[in-house]
């Protein structure tokens, strides 16, 4: 039970510490209590499409769950399960917030309860509270689901998985630009090779013509000698 507070209790003496979770024990058995009285009040209606009537008992079981009971868990998580600073922070958010609600609930309960036996509250001011109920509800349930989200993506597996993720993506980039790269830098070096080729080949050809060329002039019978002389 010290858990939703501190471990400010472990360094007191032993009767000390009773004393301090008989306390806890009996406020949070009030605290229940009154939240489970205050849905099956406000928000009789809530579960009305799964059965009329189980459906006041459905939304005390959801109160207590969704406030009371998440905050003792979200206690014991943030003090014995969490492993990042992350999870952590998620943790006691969610054990505030349902401790909050729990209060709030409590508080609310025990105020309309007054007002509603004094005849002070008419049909207006109870569908009012109605809605308030059913949106705690929808809000409570709404709230835990995301924190338990937010919790899983912050465990320190799940970050590895994305750093891991993170540094094979770095890597496939590297090794396609690295192949870009290595590809143009082979193709500038063939073009460079081929119009180094270029002179020196035509030089070659140009020879073998003009070798060719002569042979063919000078060597035909037909053909006179310089200056037009046989």
């Amino acid at each position: 039970m010290s858990d939703l507070f501190s471990t400010e209790f472990e360094t007191r003496s032993p009767g000390a510490r009773g004393v301090a979770y008989v306390l806890i024990g009996v406020g949070a058995l009030i605290s229940a209590t009154a939240t489970a009285a205050f849905f099956h009040a406000f928000a009789a209606d809530m579960f009305s499409f799964i059965s009329p009537e189980l459906s006041p008992w459905l939304a005390s079981a959801a109160g207590v769950f969704l406030f009371e009971f998440a905050a003792f868990a979200w206690a014991q998580v943030e003090a014995r399960h969490a492993d990042t600073s992350e999870q952590i922070t998620i943790a006691a958010a969610g054990k505030w917030l349902a401790l909050v609600g729990s209060i709030l609930t409590t508080v609310v309960f025990f105020s309309l309860r007054s007002s509603l036996l004094a005849g002070q509250l008419d049909d207006t001011a109870l569908f009012v509270v109605s809605v308030i109920g059913g949106l705690l509800i929808i809000v409570g349930s709404s709230g835990l689901f995301l924190l338990i989200a937010l919790y899983a993506g912050a465990s320190a597996n799940h970050t590895k998985a994305r750093h891991d993720a993170a540094i094979r993506a770095m890597r496939a980039t590297a090794a396609h630009t690295i192949n870009q790269e290595t590809t143009a830098a082979t193709l500038a070096q063939t073009v460079e090779a081929i119009r180094r080729g270029l002179p020196e080949h035509a030089q070659r050809q140009g020879l073998v013509n003009a070798q060719q060329f002569t042979r063919e002039r000078f060597t035909d019978p037909k053909v006179t000698g310089v200056n037009g002389r046989k």
